[in-house]
């Protein structure tokens, strides 16, 4: 710390400090902990020397009071304190007894002056101090405690919700509103959907629907059923290491490792699944067994180490020690989804679409990148490239705006060789939607688009079958999708916005017959502001219509149903998808369709 920022506190303390200093001592201890604490031992310190060295009225030691040291001498140049003939005068005791008094005054004033002033600049600084368990505090000094030397301690969370996927928290049914951070006995159950929760100490676990998990500390929680995926936080040092327990009706996990599951069925019978470090469990009828025979804890070897990419299933019904309690699985972690938070792969150049601009580009899924599957090869995830893609494009973040499907019997089939020809005999990757008879789609997060926007879908039409490859919802509702005993693309606008004709307009757009079961690339330029309303096919443009007027939104978009995804489910394969929330001009058009053509050798047919 710089002898400038002491020289602050000192003032401060003293009260002759400028609002303009005071303003500047007060952000500096909002940035630096280390200037508060010295702040408080400062005044602690100057209050404690008032406290200690103030005169004893029968010791006459005066000179002794801390900043009081160089007492004015007497004039005839004899020390005061003491008579010549050794007895102390009775107007020279007088004298120091009311210098005496003076002095408790002052040390009176200082010290109650001290901690007013300490309490007026702390009153917006909150000093956090962390213990490991659940009285994890944060301490606020308001005024009125620091001037009667009581703290006041504010009730902090011990977790947090950090990020919700298509999520329905039970009590949120009956109206009452979901806590930002929970407290220890507090629980987060969940019918459905993805729920991560953030701890103090780092670790993010994401809970998959139906779940209840109980909160028990900031390093612990109780998790009756459901299954989650763990995450903590990356440490080089074992003295780093976060340390995390999560209990469960038939094991206590205690997690050094950095990425693992848990999965609790109805009867309480837990799986862990370890995929990175090492993971240690401690099975709920041992030490249930140990405390009704008053035995001591577990030993090292009644404790069950996980390896890194092993399973274990422990049971938990019985009661004998020496039963078999635990067994042996495959590992399986497709089984348990993750929100992906901050991660960074390297993308290959082959795969990737040499677009023209990526420039006001709002939507890109291609399905060779940022796929996450479940055990099934089904797609739980598809990764938003325009959000996460580098400048450059090798590199791409976890995107935030990804197309999800939380419910494991309406994912598409991930497929890795589809559609092969002679010139690429392997095909390419494509999400496979089977139609009516499953249901299947994806949902992306809120995105806006306006009233101007262009728009590519990859995918493959199949006979007499209907059905949407990608509906973008708005006040203005733009669907692509197929059509008719012979397969044709089409794509509808409809609006409720008020015009002179109608509260409701739909216009729509037919294409030509195109051969089922290959690839075809769908191309749409939408403008209300240019009167631009073009279908286009492998580039050829299909037809035109009048462009509608909506007011743009915020809103989640569909893969493979209607906006309501309740009907109009796809039958079909979709390999890539491209949106820009503006209408290219004809040479960037022109330019991405040819990029998408070259890629998947559709301009060799």
């Amino acid at each position: 710390m710089n002898q400038d920022i002491r020289d602050l506190i000192y003032q401060t303390i003293d009260k002759t400090i400028s609002a303009e200093d005071f303003d500047r001592l007060q952000d500096a201890m909002l940035e630096d902990v280390g200037i508060q604490k010295e702040y408080l031992r400062t005044v602690s310190v100057l209050g404690s020397l008032a406290e200690t060295h103030v005169p004893d009225e029968q010791a006459g030691d005066v000179h002794a009071v801390a900043g009081l040291d160089d007492l004015e001498p007497s004039r005839s140049g004899v020390d005061s304190r003491q008579s010549p003939h050794g007895k102390e005068p009775t107007s020279v005791r007088a004298h120091r007894n009311e210098r005496a008094s003076r002095l408790h005054a002052i040390r009176r004033t200082f010290t109650k002056a001290a901690l007013v002033v300490a309490a007026t600049l702390l009153v917006t600084l909150t000093l956090q101090s962390y213990t490991r368990g659940p009285e994890q505090t944060a301490v606020i000094l308001p005024a009125q405690s620091v001037a009667s030397q009581q703290q006041t301690p504010f009730r902090r969370g011990l977790a947090r919700i950090i990020q919700r996927i298509d999520c329905v928290i039970d009590t949120e049914k009956w109206g009452l509103r979901t806590p930002e951070e929970f407290h220890a006995g507090e629980s987060i159950a969940i019918s459905k959907g993805l729920l991560s929760v953030e701890f103090n100490n780092g670790v993010v676990v994401t809970l998959e629907g139906p779940a209840d998990l109980e909160i028990q500390t900031g390093e612990s929680c109780y998790l009756h059923f459901g299954r989650l995926l763990a995450m903590t936080p990356v440490s080089d040092s074992d003295l780093d290491r976060t340390r995390f327990e999560i209990v469960t009706p038939s094991a206590q996990v205690v997690a050094p490792g950095k990425h693992f599951g848990v999965d609790v069925d109805s009867s309480g019978n837990t799986e862990v699944h370890c995929f990175e470090g090492q993971t240690e469990l401690i099975p709920t009828r041992l030490i249930a067994y140990l405390k009704q025979n008053s035995a001591s804890t577990p030993s090292k070897s009644e404790r069950l180490t996980l390896e890194e990419n092993s399973a274990v299933r422990l049971l938990c019904r019985g009661s004998a020690r020496h039963a078999k309690m635990k067994e042996s699985i495959p590992v399986a972690p497709r089984r348990f989804v993750g929100i992906p938070r901050g991660s960074v792969r390297t993308l290959s150049p082959q795969s990737i679409t040499n677009l023209p601009s990526t420039e006001d580009l709002s939507l890109w899924f291609e399905a060779s990148q940022g796929v996450q599957r479940d055990e099934r090869s089904r797609v739980v995830s598809w990764d938003n490239l325009a959000d996460g893609i580098s400048a450059d494009r090798v590199s791409a973040r976890a995107s935030r705006t990804a197309a999800w499907q939380v419910a494991p019997e309406s994912r598409p089939l991930w497929r890795e060789n589809s559609f092969p020809l002679l010139s690429k005999p392997t095909g390419w990757p494509t999400l496979q939607f089977d139609g009516r008879k499953r249901k299947e789609c994806l949902v992306t997060s809120p995105i806006e688009f306006s009233d101007d926007l262009t728009a590519f879908v990859v995918c493959s039409l199949e006979r007499d079958k209907i059905g949407a490859m990608l509906s973008l919802q708005g006040q203005t509702k733009i669907r692509l999708s197929q059509s008719g005993i012979e397969p044709k693309v089409n794509v509808s606008a409809m609006t409720t916005r008020s015009s002179e004709q109608s509260t409701f307009q739909r216009h729509t757009v037919k294409g030509e017959s195109q051969l089922d079961r290959v690839l075809v690339l769908a191309g749409l330029k939408y403008s209300f502001a240019q009167n631009t309303y073009e279908l286009y096919v492998d580039g050829r443009i299909q037809g035109s219509g009048i462009p509608l007027q909506g007011a743009p939104q915020k809103r989640s978009h569909v893969i493979g149903a209607n906006g309501s995804q309740t009907k109009s489910f796809l039958a079909g394969n979709i390999a890539e998808i491209v949106v820009y929330d503006r209408m290219l001009d004809d040479e960037e058009f022109d330019s991405a369709t040819e990029a998408l053509l070259t890629k998947y050798h559709l301009s060799l047919r």
